[in-house]
């Protein structure tokens, strides 16, 4: 369905959600300043120096949005291509401004959660919804500064830190296909402890659900200790193989990270352990049974160091080690290392940064520089950056032997030079961004086969991919309670490859994306309604109406009702194989703060 003809319903669903919460339109929480998805300056560097455009979910705008977990979240941000597998965090990839899969790096409170075994696997060991203060989302290169993964863009999921005054939280919730969700977070003496248990029976056989997630986090002074848990079963159908539908896998571990910083240092420790199991037919598990241990360890140690004049720069170190212990791929293991050094300079209205990293693995050494530069004119700000960035192929893309992916060991890592040109400022009442961005890619890595052919896909690095793009977003007051924003994103691939050849991911990129929302609130009462439409590359569609209504009760309104509609007009999106995902689904919840 396209996205003109979604309109009228959209506006509709609004207009009626409006009288349902009629309250007095001078109420003071009215306007909802800052709950709605914006695109601000955070950080994008080692130095948190506020250059390149970084889009933010806060925890007030995560709190107005149909979604119970940060993967969720992610795909109400414009440039983000969540392909869910499975809802509620089952299973999903995850890519940016075109990037593949594995191409997106995803840190927890600035500690990397990398998967040497699949990208799959990118958004496992996801906090509890509840404990998430912002999710930050930095699209393009920025390997200088976070290191190989960060190809497509650097996802952030920062977490509450924990207070000395004892406070709780939590919440409840049940719906259709045997939905149930429960959440707690609580925080008293510099600790804090988060858990969340979601479990549904599915929109159909083979997609049932079962998830654990556990945080635990101490943080006092210069120190900060955290810990995750997890533990998730689902049916996994259709997610990687068209012939063999009826799948199911097991995702289970553990995740930490120790830090330190004062006196101009900053040090961290992390590690992961965790065991996946997965069966490519769940109805006979002797067929294919695939069973791995990873294990990873992350080192990072930085100084900063202030030259006066409005000038700073940090140097530093990072590395890693990383193993895999598989019945199907085997035993490996492999390291990484890097240098890395950063300046930034404030004169006038200018702000400079420049970093380089010198990134040694598998052998090889690579050099990735990063310039960004930001000029601000009145309330208006500009900015530009230029950066490489590079990736090492997954140990699945090395190894993999099954009925339905063959990899190859000689796979080679991919390398990217990106260009990004921006712009934000007010017009009026309005808030404007736009961004155009060009990326080249080079030994670009994807699933491929012959045209017709219906045998296993095996893993190429393909000549290149070059793409081009626009990213745009506006978004103001309407008065009497009603807040808009419209963003878009559109990007023109060309890729190198036998044209004899399908393509499983790098031909399969978005094409366009829109996103429409509109938000209402007045005294204890708000209303979202979201419109999602795209289009792939390969002319593939989907758009959806999402909404969501909630009212707070009692002194303080710190208990809050709610009614969640996914996909209200029942458009179910479509896997890589054509087989439908789910539909509209609906769910009440309550919560206390």
């Amino acid at each position: 369905m396209r996205f003109a003809q979604l309109a009228p319903l959209f506006l509709c669903a609004v207009a009626a959600a409006g009288p349902s919460f009629a309250a007095d339109p001078a109420s003071p929480e009215a306007p909802l300043d800052g709950e709605t998805v914006e695109t601000v300056e955070v950080t994008g560097s080692r130095l948190g120096a506020e250059i390149r455009p970084v889009k933010v979910l806060d925890r007030g705008q995560i709190e107005r949005l149909p979604v119970a977990d940060a993967a969720g979240a992610l795909s109400y941000v414009a440039g983000v291509d969540l392909r869910e597998r499975a809802p509620f965090g089952a299973q999903a990839d995850l890519s940016l401004y075109g990037s593949g899969f594995e191409g997106v790096l995803v840190l927890v409170d600035g500690m990397p959660v990398v998967d040497p075994q699949t990208g799959h696997h990118l958004l496992e060991f996801l906090p509890p919804l509840a404990s998430i203060e912002r999710i930050e989302v930095l699209e393009g290169p920025a390997a200088a500064a976070y290191g190989p993964g960060a190809f497509g863009g650097v996802v952030q999921i920062v977490t509450r830190r924990p207070e000395r005054e004892a406070k709780a939280a939590g919440g409840l919730a049940a719906g259709q296909n045997g939905l149930r969700r429960g959440e707690l977070y609580g925080t008293a003496g510099d600790a804090s402890l988060a858990a969340s248990r979601t479990v549904a029976d599915g929109y159909r056989p083979d997609t049932d659900l079962a998830d654990m997630r556990l945080l635990g986090r101490f943080a006092r002074g210069p120190w900060d200790v955290e810990a995750l848990y997890q533990d998730k079963r689902f049916g996994a159908w259709e997610a990687y193989s068209g012939t063999y539908p009826n799948q199911w896998e097991s995702v289970r571990g553990v995740a930490g990270r120790a830090a330190y910083r004062g006196g101009g240092w900053e040090a961290a420790f992390g590690w992961r352990r965790k065991r996946d199991e997965f069966l490519l037919d769940r109805d006979r598990p002797s067929f294919y049974d695939a069973v791995h241990t990873t294990d990873g360890q992350t080192l990072s140690l930085t100084r900063r160091v202030a030259l006066g004049r409005g000038a700073e720069m940090a140097v530093g170190l990072d590395g890693s080690r990383e193993s895999i212990d598989s019945n199907v791929l085997g035993d490996r293991d492999r390291g990484r290392g890097g240098l890395f050094a950063e300046l930034h300079v404030v004169s006038g209205g200018f702000e400079t940064s420049v970093g380089a990293r010198a990134e040694r693995a598998v052998g090889r050494t690579w050099f990735l520089p990063q310039i960004a530069a930001m000029r601000a004119a009145g309330s208006w700000r500009f900015t530009a950056s230029l950066g490489r960035a590079m990736r090492l192929p997954s140990f699945t893309e090395l190894y993999s032997n099954s009925p339905a992916y063959v990899g190859d060991p000689n796979l080679v890592a991919e390398t990217a030079w990106g260009l990004e040109l921006g712009a934000r400022g007010p017009l009026g009442p309005l808030d404007v961004s736009a961004k155009v961005f060009h990326r080249r890619g080079d030994d670009m890595i994807d699933l491929v086969r012959p045209v017709g052919e219906t045998g296993p896909f095996r893993e190429a690095n393909i000549e290149s991919q070059r793409l081009d793009g626009v990213d745009a977003a506006v978004e103001g007051p309407l008065g009497g309670g009603f807040r808009f924003r419209v963003d878009g994103m559109y990007l023109a691939q060309s890729a190198d490859w036998p044209r004899a050849l399908d393509s499983r991911y790098v031909g399969d990129i978005l094409k366009h994306r829109e996103t429409a929302a509109i938000l209402y609130g007045a005294g204890p009462f708000s209303a979202t309604a979201t419109l999602r439409a795209q289009q792939r590359q390969d002319g593939v569609g989907h758009a959806e109406v999402d909404l969501r209504f909630a009212s707070r009760l009692g002194r303080g309104g710190r208990t809050e009702i709610s009614l969640d509609v996914r996909n209200a007009l029942d458009q179910p999106d479509r896997n890589f194989y054509g087989g439908e995902l789910a539909g509209r689904w609906i769910w009440l919840g309550v919560e206390f703060r």
